[in-house]
């Protein structure tokens, strides 16, 4: 978590904050949340939060409902899916937009970080030399917990990407331009501007006679079109699935989530063998 800022005298150049010694370990949440009435998380532990969703939404393949979740590993994988599909849980959300149309990442997950990093900072100044571990996390997160999981966040966060209240207007055509990319010369986007506007008043003269020309004269201006830099390809420590918007209940996608599981199990004795034996299977 990141340290909070701390408040110091004027002038001083170095000022100290109390952190805790080690790294620890990695602690991750699972929130679950409805709009209406009617985490890092693994794909052996996601089915069980399917469970207790069905179990409080009674849904059912006649009445179904949308689970709103990213695409991460443990959302699409065979069983998770399955069990969706068994239940009437539609799974979808398209990629990369996580930010803009995921609840918890809108208004709820942002404030509860900055919470637990208070209640962090406050338990290490309250021990000084101790090593945050653990065994804290459930006391120390409670609080930030239900500060930033509250009735008001909660509605703010469906409200605001237009899921709940439905409002297909809530994102403008600003949302989904591209970015502005700076030119490819040294020079500022500020002093090519002026040098085009300077452009449009120079005074031009007759090759002939050496008289300058009317400066009324309309002067049409060639621009040099660049294309766009291209960004250094990236270096992928893992492979990652590609691909459009997917809704992973669909038979299509669902089929090739069981054609993966299956690869997976040929591969999985193959791998065991080598490590008892020390060599490929006969």
């Amino acid at each position: 978590m990141k340290s909070v800022k701390v408040v110091s005298i004027l002038g001083k150049n170095q000022v100290s904050q109390i952190a805790s010694a080690e790294r620890g370990e990695l602690v991750t949440f699972v929130g679950i949340i409805n709009g209406n009435k009617c985490g890092w998380m693994t794909g052996e532990r996601f089915p069980e939060v399917l469970k207790h969703i069905v179990k409080n939404t009674n849904c059912s393949v006649r009445n179904p409902i949308l689970l709103i979740a990213d695409n991460h590993e443990s959302h699409v994988n065979i069983a998770s899916v399955r069990c969706c599909k068994e239940n009437g849980i539609v799974l979808s959300i398209p990629p990369h937009t996580s930010h803009k149309l995921q609840p918890l990442d809108v208004g709820v997950f942002g404030p509860f970080k900055s919470y637990c990093s208070i209640a962090f900072n406050d338990w290490l100044t309250s021990h000084p030399g101790k090593t945050l571990s653990v065994k804290h996390i459930p006391q120390l997160t409670k609080l930030a917990y239900l500060r930033a999981f509250t009735a008001s966040n909660i509605v703010n966060s469906f409200s605001k990407p237009g899921i709940w209240p439905l409002n297909r207007l809530e994102f403008l055509d600003e949302d989904f331009s591209s970015k502005n990319i700076p030119p490819k010369s040294n020079q500022s986007e500020t002093e090519l501007g002026e040098e085009t506007e300077n452009d449009e008043h120079v005074s031009l003269k007759d090759s002939d006679t050496g008289n300058v020309l009317d400066s009324d004269i309309p002067i049409q201006l060639t621009v040099l079109v660049r294309p766009y830099p291209k960004a250094e390809e990236r270096k992928q420590k893992c492979k990652r699935r590609t691909g459009g918007s997917k809704i992973y209940t669909d038979t299509p996608e669902k089929d090739k989530l069981e054609e993966i599981e299956k690869e997976k199990l040929l591969k999985k004795p193959k791998s065991i063998s080598r490590n008892l034996f020390g060599k490929k299977p006969i």
